[in-house]
């Protein structure tokens, strides 16, 4: 299934070979769909239990706990090379990647904080900046600390 999923990523890329690596670009493409995804399962089970009173909490965390396992899974097989990657057990991997997605949460909560309560910036540009780095910080952890070759 993975090689179907990596065609599909790889169809479109010559367009952006001149720009970005490979591994830059499969990590965007990824995780824009896992961002989607997060959203999506926001949204639905929001809808569906608004009237507990942890809707909010609730949602938020069942759509984490969801994208993390497949943010994993689509990272391991389509982004990161996993015959090149460091021979770790899976569960070692994922408790890093786990951790990695959740300094990632925590840290753009903080970070746009930051930007809008003590700096003043607009909430757009805030969370445009927050993304940005957080992105950055993440791809590279993940890079260099989940999937280590």
């Amino acid at each position: 299934m993975h090689e179907q999923l990596l065609t599909l990523i790889r169809y479109p890329y010559p367009l952006f070979k001149w720009l970005i690596p490979f591994e830059v670009y499969a990590y965007l493409i990824v995780g824009g769909f896992n961002t989607m995804l997060n959203i999506a399962l926001f949204i639905i089970t929001y809808k569906s239990i608004s009237g507990m009173h942890y809707a909010v909490e609730a949602s938020t965390t069942f759509a984490f706990g969801v994208t993390v396992i497949t943010g994993f899974w689509l990272n391991k097989h389509c982004v990161f090379d996993v015959k090149r990657s460091c021979e770790s057990p899976v569960r070692k991997q994922f408790i890093k990647y786990f951790l990695v997605s959740f300094q990632g949460l925590f840290g753009s909560i903080l970070l746009l904080k930051c930007c809008t309560e003590f700096m003043g910036w607009p909430p757009v540009m805030s969370y445009f900046i927050t993304t940005v780095i957080m992105l950055s910080l993440n791809f590279l952890l993940q890079r260099f600390f989940t999937f280590r070759r």
